[in-house]
């Protein structure tokens, strides 16, 4: 009788020791399946990112740099702003927000390539739609307001070659 009863505290602590382990493992899945499930399904890096499901605007924007000194060369020549515009170049930041200043997406100028006398850029961003109105700021050139409508393809043009 007393071999039984010294028996029951180890099976006791075993089967508390497994119970404590399966909700172990149930809470480590759930952790890092959710940190995963976070991961946005875009090709944005921006934290910010639009959920997957929700309405989406794919944005496909231009800077046009108007400077003679930014657009040397022939068409379809590399270019990149120069002096006071020397901020203008591949891999500026560009941050798209609503209109209550939030940011929704931080994306980049691609290499810029010289149409007619200027110094084209081209970026894009997937971001939410139903905001009303969105903003772009380039670099520090500070926000441009657009239309939802004019987000699908927002220009903006910056010296005045």
């Amino acid at each position: 009788m007393n071999e039984r009863h010294g028996k029951r505290p180890i099976l006791l602590s075993v089967a508390v020791m497994a119970v404590g382990g399966v909700a172990a493992a149930a809470y480590f899945a759930t952790a890092s399946g959710s940190t995963a499930s976070n991961h946005g399904t875009t090709s944005s890096t921006s934290p910010h990112a639009t959920q997957p499901g929700a309405q989406q605007i794919f944005v496909t924007g231009t800077l046009d740099l108007n400077d003679p000194d930014s657009a040397t060369g022939t068409a379809g020549d590399l270019c990149s702003g120069t002096g006071g515009y020397d901020d203008i170049a591949n891999g500026a930041e560009v941050v798209i927000s609503d209109d209550t200043g939030h940011t929704l997406d931080i994306t980049t100028l691609t290499a810029g390539s010289i149409v007619s006398s200027a110094c084209d850029f081209k970026f894009e961003s997937t971001i939410p739609a139903g905001k009303g109105f969105y903003g772009i700021t380039v670099t520090h050139r500070g926000t441009v307001k657009f239309t939802e409508t004019e987000m699908q393809n927002p220009a903006l043009t910056l010296g005045n070659g």
